[in-house]
């Protein structure tokens, strides 16, 4: 399974590429909405795990380039709430 990971969070994207890489999976990642604009509009991937808010642009626009372009990469909106 090829999966991206689309996190701003350094140690947050870290740990999600730890748990999901594995011997039947390639997991990339992408730091801001540049990078992962420049990804998927390259390469395939089974699944995007996307956070909606990034520097640079929005989660919700990367999402409307795969539509717009008929890309059927599966998406996993991340939500990570913070409670202090």
């Amino acid at each position: 399974m090829k999966i991206l990971i689309i996190e701003d969070e350094t140690g947050l994207r870290d740990s999600i590429q730890a748990y999901f890489t594995g011997e039947d999976s390639v997991c990339e990642t992408a730091k801001d909405f540049t990078s992962a604009i420049a990804k998927v509009s390259v390469y395939r991937y089974d699944c995007i795990i996307l956070d909606l808010t990034l520097p640079h642009g929005k989660g919700l626009d990367i999402i409307k380039h795969l539509k717009a372009n008929q890309f059927n990469d599966g998406i996993l909106i991340a939500m990570v709430s913070l409670l202090k």
